[in-house]
């Protein structure tokens, strides 16, 4: 048989977007932890383009408030296992007035962000005078930003704080309360370049549990960085390809392989609803709708909302119906490998056994492990498990325990349920044939689920739905808010026993509100934010399949004949089942809008993609793999499975450890050849976009070899420096908030007009 040629595709011009979209590297660190504000001000306002519109009046601006959360970033790749809603976009809403007058005079930013925290309403009020770019000697520019957080209705500022930034350095002091504590951190960096520096940073807290106090300097030159907290002196290298140097990439662009252009998804758009005399700006899409929280509670089903189109240099509008429902649907269809083609990827499954394999001390039935399966050694692998403490929930690792088979094929008769991100969600592994010897993993099943958005008008061709265990009904969730009972469930929390017909929880889908109805027709809905634990996040229910298909359910019991009883775990037999979710976020609802015909305007689901792991020691042990990958819109490519690593080291650590801290395994490199991905038969490139660094750790001789010392007797700002820009007698007052009523002219850093 004649070999099949190998794909061939036309490198993208030089003139790209793949060879001209900027990367972003920015060094990660202890003393990162004290000016994650002052990043994430910066990003705020770069966000804002008020260098793009200048002396063009008040306009507003909408900021992705998740794009600018670094200390989110951690613990947002941790959660996405059972809602990978939380990746929606969260807006902010800002006012902004840039102006400048004359070539030679400073550009003057004044801005006022809508901020609300857990329902409490705040303004920031941000004035800032900029007179010189960033450049090689001045990497931070010349700029003073003055900035205060006021409550609505408050005299005071809840925080406030300023930059400082000039030619030899920067200053940096805020002050604040937080969650009945107070926050004071101040910076002092002198530097007049990027190549040596050297400073001081203190952050002092205060908090019901107590107070404390870190205090550290530091000092770089070309080729080291070192920083002491006064216990604690450490040195690390500034070279990017010493071997010990971390990587991490936070954001990545997908591409066109032939013509380089950006891959785009059609996943939402602005929009404008009027409430009484008021206009809001807002956003919808495929995780939801997103407006103000004063908003939220007007912009009921059947309201009117305007799309906002952007085109030709102006904004118009067209009118939609909105479509709410106090839950949503997704439908899971089932995709297929073998077990050989897992090999060295780590999913987690819930132990439902009443033993554990040989060897694993402290097991737990119930709790969740992560595992992989070994193709070189034909047998699976439990690498840690999942541990709740005062530092949240995190995956403990142990000593890598290989088990026998027999174990798996004896105790999982029904088969192993899980989770993997590097599959791309729920996982399904059938060890009841497993050979002991693990022979025959080329013929285990290995099932995973893609996830796709159900509308309302697609409710009528399910008809009615069944569920055999974790089942919400309206009283349920009712006695789970009203804290008398530990679920939403009733008696079929975690039921995993054969169930008689009469005993099925059945529901009945009204496409008309969108929502999910019990045998009461009670809408299965909450919009609580009292929940707490597993359900903070939301609830979700178990495995629904259509009553149509009972008797297929009926006849997977274990591969026996029909006998009118039902178990869970047969539900997977089928090539789709349905979720049903109900919450107080946005990702936890329905929302869409009709055209006037009628019909639902669909946004894109996310892409999942392949990709195949290069291989390499910096793969670790997914070098070779094949993973699922999911691209949200771009600069959103998620599903790298994580590893934790130490802030004080940079090291890799457990994940249970003290302050650890959450990163992808790996990153995806820029190139043609080993930085692509899948679908089908279509290929793309991906490029990394910010990545971050985290410098090698090496001894401190070698640091004093080098000549680098740390900074003695560095003089740190104070709050006698502090400016109000909310306060009228103060010289960077930036006034009463001016009354935009025009949409949105910037959103995230692009100028729509």
């Amino acid at each position: 048989m004649a070999a099949c040629p190998a794909l061939v595709f036309a490198a993208p011009p030089a003139t790209s977007a793949y060879f001209t979209d900027a990367q972003h590297s920015f060094v990660q660190d202890q003393t990162s932890d004290g000016i994650n504000q002052v990043n994430m001000i910066a990003c705020f306002m770069g966000a804002m383009k008020g260098d793009s519109m200048v002396n063009k009046g008040d306009y507003l601006a909408l900021v992705d408030e998740k794009k600018c959360d670094a200390s989110g970033r951690d613990s947002a790749s941790k959660s996405g296992s059972s809602n990978s809603g939380s990746n929606a976009s969260q807006f902010i809403t800002a006012t902004v007035n840039s102006s400048r007058a004359s070539s030679d005079a400073p550009m003057i930013v004044k801005t006022w962000v809508d901020e609300n925290q857990q329902g409490n309403q705040m303004t920031i009020f941000v004035h800032t005078s900029a007179t010189q770019a960033p450049s090689a000697t001045s990497p931070q520019g010349v700029f003073r930003m003055d900035f205060c957080g006021k409550a609505a209705g408050g005299n005071s500022c809840a925080f406030n704080g300023y930059i400082d930034a000039g030619a030899s350095g920067l200053s940096y002091y805020e002050s604040g309360s937080q969650g009945g504590g107070s926050r004071v951190i101040a910076m002092t960096l002198n530097a007049s370049g990027t190549a040596t520096g050297s400073g001081r940073m203190s952050i002092a807290e205060t908090s019901q549990f107590g107070s404390s106090n870190s205090d550290y300097t530091f000092a770089y030159n070309a080729n080291y960085f070192r920083r002491s907290d006064g216990s604690n002196d450490q040195c690390f290298s500034r070279d990017a390809t010493d071997a010990g140097t971390g990587f991490s990439v936070w954001r990545y662009g997908l591409y066109d392989a032939n013509d380089g252009s950006r891959i785009t998804r059609n996943s939402g758009f602005p929009i404008e609803y009027t409430s009484g005399s008021t206009t809001h700006h807002g956003y919808i899409g495929y995780w939801g709708l997103w407006l103000p929280q004063e908003a939220l509670n007007t912009a009921t089903n059947g309201t009117s909302v305007k799309k906002v189109n952007y085109n030709s240099g102006s904004a118009s509008t067209t009118e939609y119906t909105l479509v709410r429902s106090g839950g949503k649907l997704t439908k899971y269809t089932k995709g297929a490998k073998t077990l050989n083609q897992i090999d060295q990827i780590r999913f987690t499954f819930w132990a439902s056994a009443a033993t554990g394999p040989t060897g694993l001390s402290g097991y737990t039935q119930g709790r969740s492990y992560e595992a992989y399966w070994d193709n070189a050694n034909l047998q699976f692998v439990i690498t840690g498990y999942h541990s709740c403490g005062s530092n949240g929930c995190n995956m403990a690792s142990i000593t890598p325990l290989a088990t026998v088979n027999s174990y798996w094929s004896s105790n999982y008769q029904f088969g192993l349920f899980g989770w993997s991100q590097a599959l791309g969600g729920e996982v399904f592994v059938d060890t009841s044939n497993l050979a002991s010897n693990g022979s025959n993993a080329a013929s285990v099943t290995v099932n995973y689920r893609t996830q796709d958005l159900v509308y309302p008008s697609q409710y009528a061709a399910i008809g009615n739905l069944a569920c055999i265990n974790d089942c919400p009904t309206a009283s349920g969730i009712a006695a789970l808010v009203a804290q008398s009972a530990p679920t939403p469930f009733g008696t079929t929390a975690g039921n995993y026993s054969a169930t008689a017909a009469a005993n099925l929880v059945t529901y009945t889908l009204d496409s008309s509100s969108g929502n999910l109805l019990d045998v009461t027709s009670a809408a299965v809905t909450t919009t609580s934010t009292s929940l707490s634990g597993q359900f903070q996040w939301g609830i979700r229910s178990g495995k629904l399949f259509p009553v149509s298909q009972a008797s297929a359910v009926d006849a997977a019991d274990n591969g026996g004949p029909a006998d009118a009883s039902y178990q869970a775990q047969s539900v997977d037999s089928l090539s789709i089942y349905y979720v049903w979710e109900s919450g107080a976020n946005a990702w936890n609802q329905f929302s869409a809008v009709k055209d006037a015909n009628a019909d639902f305007l669909t946004f894109d689901a996310p892409l999942d993609v392949n990709f195949t792991v290069p291989s390499g020691a910096a793969y670790g042990s997914y070098a070779g793999s094949a993973i699922t990958l999911q691209y949200n819109g771009f600069g959103d490519l998620f599903g790298i499975p994580g590893k934790c690593v130490s802030p004080v080291t940079n090291e890799v650590v457990s994940c249970d450890g003290s302050g650890a801290r959450y990163v992808p395994e790996f990153i995806i490199p820029t190139s043609q050849t080993t930085g692509k991905v899948t679908r089908g038969s279509t290929t793309y490139l991906v490029k990394w976009l910010d990545r971050e660094i985290r410098l090698a750790q090496k001894t401190v001789s070698d640091c004093t070899s080098a000549g680098l010392s740390l900074p003695s007797g560095v003089s740190l700002p104070t709050s006698a420096s502090l400016k109000d820009p909310s306060n009228a007698s103060s010289d960077v007052y930036v006034g009463t908030k001016p009354i935009v009523t025009s949409a949105p002219r910037v959103i995230h850093g692009e100028v729509k007009y």
